[in-house]
């Protein structure tokens, strides 16, 4: 009985995934991220924009 607790409890642990530290991004990695957020609130800064030509064009 004891015995095949052992085993049980050595192969749940032999399973487990050991967790890798989290390596740090490189700084083209994270400039990539910057860029692409960046264009992504251009983006949405420029529809706005427009949006506001559009209503400012039908009022006149």
């Amino acid at each position: 009985m004891v015995f095949s607790a052992a085993v049980a409890g050595t192969v749940g642990l032999s399973s487990r995934v050991v967790a890798q530290p989290e390596r740090e991004p490189t700084d083209a990695e994270l400039e990539a991220k910057v860029d692409a957020r960046l264009h992504e609130v251009m983006r949405a800064v420029l529809a706005g924009q427009r949006s506001e030509a559009r209503t400012a064009a039908l009022a006149r």
